[in-house]
């Protein structure tokens, strides 16, 4: 096809362009399909000026085709060249805007500029201004929050993270009438960052309610399933409402037993039952609880290693275990 030919065609957009020039890897030549689209690109400039919306939407995709060949500066380079075009001369919908700073943040955040990655993120939530309104809830704003969250939280600003969480999660329930998997994921981080910030009442609530929709949609016998019902176990251990705790283990250990029998959550579950029947001087339950666990260790290679334990287990190893409970030893 004639490149020349493209500029013939009122009203081009972006996805008609890849259409003809971005063919998948295997149909096709990355390099070859490049040079093709910057020549389309100096075309549309010369056919309609480098300031109209038809020429940014062309430079996005080189852009993506770079990235595509790993040129992480040049990809950049459009991007940015593109958001100058559409922001100076008011181009553009606010959450296409957000969604090509957010594709500028995460290539920020790829190198590591987390201060760089914010920034961007920020001003991608700040084009919500712009809109009528309609459009605030939307994929584009709650990738923003999602990205935005996890940097603060790696920068030690829980609080801040936390907050962007919840108002991403606000979006989900926003966007979708029944919740999906991102909508348990969100709800997932909500509850982890509320009990690392120590709000265990709330966290044991939002990890309540994200049971409830995993259950929803994956059904009981769920590897996230699993997840969440040891985290809950290992916050009612926490609080000392043992009876609570071991409902949820003996649960989280059927799951696990069904799914992955030599799991390392297998045998975390199984230790922290073995420590509350200890704990009730239920030595007999104990010994064969603890005599599984190292038969585990031993199994996947664990022995001598550290073990995850409760907060008040005294951070026992699996040697410990060996000569405090030789039953349990002999049985490996």
């Amino acid at each position: 096809m004639d490149v020349a030919c493209l500029v013939r065609i009122p009203y081009m957009v972006r996805h008609r362009v890849e259409q003809y020039w971005v063919p998948p890897p295997h149909r096709g030549d990355l390099n070859a399909s490049l040079e093709a689209m910057k020549k389309c690109l100096q075309i549309y400039k010369a056919k309609f000026g480098w300031n109209d919306s038809r020429t940014a939407d062309v430079l996005v995709t080189v852009g993506r085709m770079e990235g595509r060949r790993g040129e992480e500066d040049a990809q950049l380079a459009s991007f940015e060249e593109a958001l100058k075009i559409l922001q100076d001369n008011d181009l553009g919908s606010p959450r296409n805007i957000a969604g090509l700073l957010n594709e500028c943040g995460r290539i920020d955040e790829a190198r590591g500029d987390r201060e760089k990655a914010i920034e961007v993120y920020t001003a991608a939530l700040r084009t919500r201004d712009m809109g009528s309104g309609e459009e605030e809830a939307c994929q584009e704003y709650d990738d923003s929050l999602h990205s935005i969250s996890f940097l603060y939280a790696k920068k030690g600003h829980l609080s801040v993270g936390l907050k962007h969480f919840k108002e991403s999660l606000r979006i989900k329930n926003a966007l979708r009438k029944d919740p999906s998997k991102s909508t348990a994921e969100t709800m997932w981080d909500v509850g982890i960052w509320q009990e690392v910030i120590g709000d265990i009442d709330g966290a044991t609530s939002s990890l309540e309610r994200t049971l409830e929709v995993e259950m929803a949609l994956y059904g009981k016998d769920h590897t996230h399933v699993a997840q969440t019902v040891l985290r809950l176990a290992n916050i009612f251990e926490g609080r000392g409402q043992a009876d609570e705790a071991l409902g949820y283990y003996k649960d989280a250990l059927r799951i696990k037993r069904l799914l992955d029998r030599d799991s390392s959550e297998l045998a975390d579950a199984l230790t922290s039952i073995g420590y509350i029947r200890m704990h009730r001087r239920d030595m007999g339950g104990m010994n064969a609880v603890f005599s599984e666990v190292v038969k585990i260790a031993a199994q996947t290679g664990s022995v001598g290693s550290e073990l995850t334990l409760p907060a008040d287990a005294d951070n026992l190893r699996w040697y410990d275990i060996k000569y405090l409970f030789p039953d349990a030893a002999c049985a490996a």
